[in-house]
């Protein structure tokens, strides 16, 4: 899994990810060769609707919850994208 981690997580941030999972599928390490790579956003504090725009890219959205990091809640029927 290739998580963007920032401290504020906004919908700019999609976009430059979906970007970064392509350059990952193009050009993988190699530990990563043959094998489905899935995205997540997380932040230390996510926008109003970063969320939801993570959710229909096809990403995880991860927020910090005090000391750990939570799973912001998928709405029903998501499917993670697969690079």
């Amino acid at each position: 899994m290739a998580v963007e981690v920032t401290r504020e997580a906004v919908p700019e941030d999609i976009g430059r990810h979906e970007k970064r999972m392509e350059l990952i599928k193009k050009y993988p390490p190699g530990e990563t060769r043959g094998k489905k790579l899935l995205g997540a956003l997380a932040g230390g504090v996510l926008s109003p609707g970063t969320a939801e725009r993570a959710y229909q890219a096809g990403f995880f959205a991860l927020e910090l919850a005090g000391e750990s990091v939570a799973l912001v809640q998928p709405p029903e029927g998501f499917s993670p994208r697969e690079w």
